[in-house]
């Protein structure tokens, strides 16, 4: 009869110990994100393709907020770039000072930022959203995409 009760009492205490789902036993490889996307604008004059200087305000708040995003263990994962003409009226010229916008742009990210060039990607316009009859289309979108880095 003690083996019994003996036996009865260990199996109650083992039904005990796997109350409750399995500890994980994995990490997820992507973890919520930290710092949330940063979308900024940089205005161009009307037939420039250069970068203009009110760029610089713009790229030291991009920079700010990477460097604040690093301290909360986030890292730049992307950078989409899109480029606007002056108007969809402009044409082959439009298409073209978009194309140059968007190579200054991310030759300034890559150099101002410090992102390996791998990472900063130019993107139609259509993947942003974006008012097609604003009057200053002669803009480029900077959407800096991050991950958490542990």
């Amino acid at each position: 009869m003690k083996k019994f009760a003996l036996a009865a009492a260990i199996a109650a205490l083992a039904a005990c110990s796997s109350v409750g789902p399995a500890p994980p036993t994995e990490r997820p490889v992507v973890e919520a994100t930290a710092c949330p996307d940063l979308d900024v604008k940089i205005y161009f004059e009307p037939t420039a393709t250069t970068l203009p200087a009110s760029a610089d305000a713009v790229f030291t708040t991009i920079n700010e907020t990477v460097a604040t995003c690093k301290a909360r263990f986030s890292h730049v994962r992307r950078v989409d770039v899109a480029a606007f003409g002056a108007n969809a009226a402009d044409g082959a010229t439009g298409a073209a000072n978009a194309a140059a916008r968007a190579q200054a742009v991310k030759a300034k990210v890559v150099s101002s930022l410090g992102v390996s060039a791998r990472k900063v990607k130019i993107v139609d316009h259509d993947a942003v959203d974006d008012d097609a009859d604003q009057p200053l289309r002669r803009h480029a979108h900077v959407i800096v995409k991050f991950n958490v880095e542990r």
